[in-house]
């Protein structure tokens, strides 16, 4: 069902066309279904330009629901703008009584063969644009074409501004335009750039740098008129030291100012010490310090090794090795041999029996024994137990007593010995005097030994004029020099006595012919020199320009220095070279010493630039000119003045206008009458295509059921639109030809092609009759129509 919101008062316009509208129901047997609701129908794709029932044509039927609808619902015609005939931009009632017109009355049943009721919409096209630069910007107006023949149409143009390019001082800038103009719902757009003259530099600040002096752009900052500094001396140079070198200022006429070096004086070197080179370990050199600046220089390297002697022990059955290997750097000095020797056993832990100690040599080939006898508990001994072994065994140490001495005891007194051991700050406290700190510190932490033998009954000394072999345990420190190791004799009163020691297996060995305080102590560099020798290098020192050379030969273990022989200095072998003063740098005279480098040198001025116009770059639309200026005096130098870059002067070439085509736009070409630069302006949007009907063509297909329509642009672009036609077949009847029909309806036009159908059929009566109450006929099987029809002619019965 339809529903109306709202129902207009009757008219007679009205009850007429609802009583043609009944007719034609009924000679259609019934009243028309229509299939859909308004609301719907106004949403469906499928009813543009009024087609209600969906076939592709617009029928009796779209003429009745559209009559219907606008007469009854609210007035207006939802669906398009298509069947607009008055052109009022809507559809009327006007519009629906054109329809039901042409779609009952033209025999044809096909939409929109009916009378021009009103006015079309232009079909506007071949935009044309004109522009004018006003100071308060720019305005532009376009000229369309119409197909309805009228001519054209002049429109003014909203124009909006869009991006600007702002000029700078060498270059212009741009303002880009875009114009719009609609009607009849249709936009038409145009651009326009408008060209902005560069602004020229504004000459500002004086300014300059290490290199020239110029000014400065106020607007952009580029450097104008720029030209090299003329430098002048300004004042005296200052004094040259052998640590800050000799300095002439300048300054030129601009306020710049710069400082040359000229050269530092010669250091004033004098010896201080020996020192250990930076990064050595056994390399020694002369360190000189200047007595002016504190410089310091290091000369005449030489080695000082501290030589360590490593022993691998000889046996009574092998040889034994020594070693003077550098504890510092590894460096080996040399090697020995130490031979082999019936009394350097390797004893066993022994064993005891009765008191005596019995000990065999563990080397292998050997066989050798030594018995040994201890003291009591208190220390005593007889002479017996001594005269009957090898050595004494008293503590840690161990006493053999050569022959001298066992003789001269007294057999019928028991012999008291002891070895004390004790810390050298307990042993200074029985001195009469203290050791000094050097003295403890060579004794380190070794233990001080107290010996004493005596007579037990009556404590009386026992004073001996043999020799006593005394063996102490010591164990070497990592990388210990064997050949270091004594043996001191402390006096009561704090006197030192040396004492010859070896070292062998774990104890130091040495001789005496009195007891008193013994220690191990460590040789310094100067005591192993004097008691094993030096071991002598050379250190030799050339003579130079200034300073005494010299040969000698120094220690590597104590740095004691032998057969010293002075070379004397040479002095100064000056060489002159002479550099021409330039415009910019000062000349100078430089003498050289070609055997030490050392220099002195005097100073002559700078000549200064004289410049000459050399080059002249006229500016162009593209860049700014410039004039060059190179110096005569041939030093390559050039100064620069920029020549303002021009601004593009466009005029219109009338000869270069593009005409816009169906899909590319036109343009005006402007030329710049400075360097021929062209840009494009006035441009236009496509014409668009303009199908005219002049050159339709229409194509059929072989049996006629299906049929385009061609249509060619009426521009000279020569495109073709192909349309696909609505075909009609009419079928022939018993009495009536047929036809076939095609139809097109596009852009506000109607085409159409017809073509002859069948033949009539004529009647097919049926084989028997057909009767009613008062006739009798043959029934036309194709149509239905009463052939020889008559009246009955009835008999009596």
């Amino acid at each position: 069902m339809l529903f109306v919101k709202r129902r207009a008062p009757w008219s007679i316009a009205r009850l007429f066309v609802l009583l043609v509208l009944a007719v034609v129901m009924v000679s259609m047997m019934g009243t028309v279904a229509f299939a859909q609701e308004a609301d719907n129908g106004a949403d469906k794709e499928c009813y543009l330009n009024g087609d209600m029932n969906v076939d592709g044509s617009f029928d009796t039927e779209d003429a009745i629901y559209t009559l219907f609808y606008t007469f009854f619902g609210e007035g207006m015609y939802p669906i398009n703008q298509d069947c607009d005939i008055n052109a009022d931009e809507s559809v009327d009632t006007n519009d629906a009584i054109a329809l039901l017109y042409a779609a009952f009355f033209k025999d044809t049943g096909l939409y929109p063969e009916y009378e021009k009721y009103g006015e079309t919409a232009h079909d506007y096209y071949d935009p044309a644009w004109s522009w004018e630069e006003t100071p308060e910007g720019v305005a532009a107006k376009v000229t369309l074409q119409c197909a309805c023949g009228e001519g054209s149409h002049e429109l003014d143009a909203a124009v909006t501004a869009g991006q600007t390019v702002a000029a700078t001082c060498t270059a212009a800038g741009s303002r880009a335009y875009t114009a719009a103009a609609t009607v009849d719902g249709e936009t038409f757009t145009a651009t326009y750039t408008q060209v902005i003259a560069a602004a020229g530099h504004t000459a500002g600040e004086a300014a300059y740098d290490d290199n020239q002096h110029y000014t400065l752009c106020a607007n952009c900052g580029e450097k104008l008129n720029a030209a090299s500094h003329s430098w002048k001396a300004d004042g005296e140079a200052t004094a040259a030291t052998c640590k800050v070198a000799a300095v002439q200022n300048y300054k030129c006429s601009c306020g710049a100012t710069k400082s040359e070096e000229l050269g530092f004086a010669e250091h004033a070197y004098e010896y201080v010490e020996d020192v250990l080179v930076e990064g050595e370990t056994c390399q020694y050199a002369k360190k000189h310090q200047c007595a002016d600046c504190g410089e310091v220089k290091l000369t005449d390297q030489y080695a000082n090794h501290n030589y360590v002697a490593s022993v691998k022990e000889a046996t009574c059955q092998a040889d034994g090795e020594k070693v003077y290997k550098c504890s510092l750097c590894g460096a080996v000095e040399k090697t020995e041999t130490i031979a082999k020797s019936e009394d350097k056993h390797i004893w066993n832990d022994g064993v005891e029996n009765a008191g005596v100690i019995t000990y065999s040599c563990t080397v292998d080939g050997c066989g050798a024994t030594k018995t040994a006898v201890t003291t009591s508990e208190d220390g005593t001994v007889s002479k017996d137990a001594l005269q009957s072994a090898d050595q004494l065994e008293v503590g840690d140490a161990t006493l053999e007593m050569d022959e001298t001495v066992k003789e001269g005891l007294d057999a019928d007194k028991e012999i008291q010995i002891t070895v004390d051991a004790m810390d050298v700050e307990e042993a200074e406290k029985n001195l009469e005097n203290a050791l000094t700190e050097e003295q403890k510190a060579q004794i380190g932490d070794n233990k001080v030994y107290d010996f004493n033998m005596s007579y037990k009954e009556d404590g009386q000394k026992v004073d001996f004029d043999g020799w006593i072999t005394v063996s102490l345990p010591y164990t070497l420190a990592e990388g210990e020099d064997v050949d270091a190791i004594d043996v001191w004799y402390i006096a009561d009163d704090g006197t030192l006595e040396k004492q010859t020691a070896t070292y062998s297996n774990g104890y130091v060995t040495f001789q005496t012919n009195h007891f008193s305080y013994y220690t191990v102590t460590r040789l310094t560099p100067a005591e192993r020199c004097e008691r094993y020798g030096h071991i002598w290098t050379d250190a030799n020192k050339a003579a130079t320009c200034t300073a005494d050379g010299y040969t000698k030969q120094v220690c590597q273990r104590c740095a004691k220095e032998a057969n010293l022989v002075v070379i004397e200095k040479t002095g100064h072998n000056y060489q002159t070279t002479t550099t021409a003063a330039t415009c910019e740098k000062f000349g100078s005279v430089v003498e050289k010493c070609a055997n030490c480098g050392h220099t002195k040198s005097t100073v002559t001025p700078a000549l200064g630039h004289a410049m000459q116009l050399s080059e002249t770059v006229d500016a162009t639309c593209d860049a700014a000119g410039k004039k060059v200026y190179t110096c005569a005096n041939g030093c390559g130098h050039t100064k620069e003045e920029a020549i303002p870059q021009l601004t593009h002067s466009y005029k219109k070439d009338e000869t270069k206008t593009v005409a816009a085509t169906c899909t590319t736009g036109g343009y005006d070409i402007h030329v710049c009458e400075h360097c021929g630069n062209e840009i494009k302006k006035n441009e236009t949007t496509p014409t668009g295509h303009h199908y005219g009907t002049d050159n339709a063509v229409w194509n059929w297909s072989a049996d006629d059921t299906e049929a385009t329509l061609v249509l060619t642009c009426d521009h000279e672009c020569g495109s073709t639109k192909e349309l696909a036609a609505t075909v009609n077949i009419v079928k022939a009847t018993c009495l009536g030809n047929g036809s076939v029909k095609a139809s097109v309806f596009y852009n506000n036009k109607s085409y159409t092609d017809e073509k002859a159908g069948a033949s009539a059929t004529g009647h097919k009566p049926a084989s028997e009759w057909s009767t009613t109450e008062d006739v009798h006929y043959y029934k036309c099987e194709a149509c239905g129509a009463k052939l020889e029809e008559a009246t009955h002619d009835m008999d009596n019965g």
